[in-house]
């Protein structure tokens, strides 16, 4: 189970809730968003969701919105447009929670 909903994925990728021709694309980027958010912490996508006291901390749920709408958005490896990493973007995020001794 994804501590992101197809809801809270839709709104970041300002697709409309009434448009379900992606959904299940949507849904694949929340698992997608998640194990990415896993493997830079080295954890297993079943400690992740078990890391904070109420659930995913809020920084990390943020940093797989960011991911799904990021991979929303470029659905090619390449792009034509120049672009630079959000400051204190999803890498940031995740990095909050990161235990390097690891």
């Amino acid at each position: 189970m994804s501590c992101i909903t197809l809801d809270m994925a839709k709104k970041q990728c300002n697709v409309e809730s009434w448009f379900t021709d992606d959904d299940s694309y949507i849904e694949l980027l929340c698992s997608v968003a998640e194990e990415k958010v896993a493997r830079e912490l080295n954890i297993t996508t079943e400690e992740l969701l078990q890391l904070g006291e109420n659930g995913v901390p809020k920084p990390l749920v943020q940093a797989m919105l960011l991911t799904i709408g990021h991979y929303y958005k470029n659905r090619e490896e390449a792009v034509s447009a120049t672009s630079k990493p959000l400051e204190q973007g999803s890498k940031w995020l995740v990095d909050l929670y990161r235990d390097y001794s690891k």
